[in-house]
């Protein structure tokens, strides 16, 4: 299977957010900060420290904390993710345009126009998905979005079937 198709900021932007695990970046942000604050507040609760007391300081800085874990998931979402990308595009303009993905029985390759990187089917990690990209996953953190936009439809779906032969479905 050979699919051509330009790789744009857009669709590393998607790549990108099939990447990110939401709800763990807001734990995470909520969790660290409610302790920052734990640890640097618990001498001012009033006196005396009755249940009802440690409830509110409790129940006040937790909500503070998860309205700081929600806001930093959306600064990166909306702020720093776009500003990275963007960068990266800036600073390797031709790491994108056209490109062509190419899908054998050994495993795929994709080819730009300065490189060529192929990879065995047991060396990807597995593959993702959402409307406008598949992504496929060499690790954790590292991928490569194939746009579906400009492939016909009937492609996509060869592909996915191909993909779901070959790889796991991440999620």
């Amino acid at each position: 299977m050979r699919i051509s198709y330009r790789l744009s900021r857009a669709d590393l932007l998607q790549g990108a957010l099939l990447q990110t695990n939401w709800l763990r970046t807001v734990l995470i942000m909520t969790v660290s900060f409610f302790a920052v604050m734990a640890a640097t507040g618990y001498g001012t609760i009033p006196q005396p420290r009755s249940a009802a007391v440690l409830v509110r300081w409790v129940a006040l800085n937790g909500t503070g904390s998860l309205v700081f874990g929600l806001s930093m998931a959306l600064a990166f979402r909306f702020l720093l993710l776009p500003f990275n990308i963007w960068r990266l595009h800036r600073q390797n303009p031709m790491m994108y345009g056209d490109m062509e993905l190419i899908a054998e029985a050994e495993g795929i390759e994709v080819k730009s126009a300065r490189s060529t990187v192929k990879f065995a089917w047991h060396e990807l990690r597995g593959f993702k998905e959402n409307d406008a990209v598949f992504l496929l996953s060499i690790s954790k953190s590292v991928g490569f979005p194939v746009p579906k936009r400009d492939v016909p439809a009937d492609t996509v779906t060869g592909l996915r079937a191909l993909l779901e032969e070959r790889l796991t479905r991440l999620k």
